[in-house]
């Protein structure tokens, strides 16, 4: 008997459903793995005219299946060519994001075709309303403040669209965005959420519950083990969304692109072909390989601006502005920066801009690194001189166990910050860069002004103190977080 949700196909006809990756038996199988003709993803074809058929299955055979009451018949392990009996159900089932096969049935009447279609996997971008946002709890330890009034204070912003996940239970590894993506498919009204799980995350953590979550309100699956290598560049924050947009030779994006770091070989390569989104958002791929981290949230932030020509700009670091402002802003004490191992040892903003090995570096990146990046991003999204916002960043070289890995923002990486279209209007997440005497407000900091100064109208900056929280551990707003937004359809 036909499923209530989809109309019956008749041909010649375009037939799209989802990949079969939930889970609906809740056995532990994804239901592509043991097709059942109950499974509410299945889509009913109704062939015109009388059969039998002789049913013949090209193009993604190996993501597609055509079951006959409720049975496997084409595809998917099975042959390409079979015989169907006149009296029999014939349901298509799909097992990938993306794939796409042609069903041809030869009768004794008629010669009938259908194109059988999955769609990819979106990220939803920017400038899309938010459904929810995540962030880890981590109570205080012995040096170590704990998330408390981070999570207070973005409870203050976000109010009820906030879930607080609570580290102790989940191996307290605050890094949100690194461990899960979450990604949509939608068929006429109908829309499946999917969290990707990195080599980072766990099944039994932070992605495994919000799958779960987003299932019991109607439609989610977890995707894990993306890549077996579980290197930086294989994590999510290095993983992001522009909006749609035209690039400056004319070509028209109207998903956007995503945007990933590389350092030479393709990253992430298992995950984009899980999305199987290649043709609806192509691959921008920005040079990463001069980073500790080497991850593309480190290097961009969409600003949403209705004003700008393509609706948003785009924030980058300046390593050179950094190096000026600090140059012309008074001296001062500053508290925070005394623990964070610099050598020298930084006490007071004076000891920051007066280390000319420290600036000689800082230029010498903006002159490799960051001046190319401006001019690519111009050229990739079509932005205009003012679509480039150049937050201050000042860096410094950083070691990790295997040596000397690249660079770290000393100042707090003001691009890595989180922008929010909200019911009020949209904000931007950021972290405060405490470039200021300790009990002085952010409107005293030197760095804070010359964002708030760029920020496109009706943009709303909130300055989170994750200082000891997320700076000193190579982090920020972004990395901490995970953000739902509603896709674009």
């Amino acid at each position: 008997m036909p499923l209530p949700w989809i109309a019956l196909a008749t041909p010649p006809a375009l037939v799209e459903g989802f990949a079969d990756w939930d889970d609906d038996d809740r056995d532990g199988v994804v239901d592509w793995l043991q097709p059942r003709a109950d499974d509410d993803d299945l889509v009913a074809l109704a062939p015109v005219g009388p059969g039998p058929w002789r049913g013949f299955l090209t193009g993604d055979d190996d993501d597609v299946r055509v079951l006959l009451n409720g049975l496997p018949a084409l595809g998917a392990g099975e042959p390409t060519s079979a015989f169907l009996p006149a009296d029999g159900s014939i349901t298509v089932q799909f097992g990938a994001p993306g794939a796409t096969a042609t069903l041809t049935l030869e009768g004794p009447e008629s010669r009938q075709e259908w194109t059988l279609r999955s769609p990819p996997l979106l990220l939803a971008d920017p400038l899309q309303p938010v459904e929810e946002v995540w962030v880890m709890y981590l109570p205080p330890a012995p040096g170590d403040p704990g998330t408390g009034a981070l999570v207070a204070d973005l409870r203050g912003v976000l109010g009820p669209l906030l879930t607080v996940v609570d580290g102790p239970a989940w191996d307290e590894d605050i890094w949100l965005q690194d461990q899960f993506e979450l990604v949509s498919a939608e068929v006429g009204d109908r829309r499946m959420d999917v969290v990707l799980e990195s080599g980072k995350g766990s099944a039994a953590g932070p992605a495994g519950v919000l799958a779960e979550a987003l299932a019991r309100r109607g439609g989610a699956a977890l995707a894990g083990g993306m890549d077996e290598d579980s290197s930086r560049e294989q994590w999510f924050g290095n993983l992001e969304v522009v909006p749609p947009h035209r690039s400056a030779d004319g070509t028209w994006f109207p998903r956007g692109r995503l945007v990933v770091g590389s350092t030479g070989a393709r990253p992430l390569a298992a995950v984009l072909a899980t999305l199987g989104s290649a043709a609806a958002q192509p691959v921008l791929e920005i040079d990463t390989q001069w980073l500790c981290v080497r991850h593309a949230d480190e290097l961009i932030a969409v600003l949403p601006d209705p004003m700008a020509p393509q609706g948003f700009r785009v924030a980058i670091p300046s390593a050179a502005r950094a190096v000026e402002i600090l140059a012309a802003a008074p001296d001062a004490p500053l508290a925070a920066y005394r623990d964070l191992g610099t050598s020298p040892r930084v006490s007071r903003l004076g000891d920051l801009h007066s280390n000319q090995a420290l600036t000689a570096y800082n230029l010498d990146l903006q002159r490799t690194w960051l001046d190319p990046l401006r001019r690519q991003l111009r050229r990739e999204l079509g932005l205009n001189r003012d679509g480039i916002v150049e937050f201050p960043v000042l860096f410094q070289e950083a070691w990790d166990e295997e040596g000397r890995c690249g660079a770290v923002g000393l100042t707090p990486n003001l691009v890595n910050a989180v922008p929010l279209v909200l019911p009020d209007g949209p904000v931007l997440l950021l972290p405060d860069p405490k470039l200021r005497p300790a009990r002085a407000l952010p409107d005293a900091d030197p760095f804070v002004q010359a964002v708030v100064a760029r920020l496109p109208a009706g943009l709303k900056a909130v300055w989170l103190d994750g200082f000891d929280a997320w700076h000193v551990h190579r982090g920020g707003p972004h990395c901490a977080t995970q953000v739902r937004r509603t896709p674009r359809r």
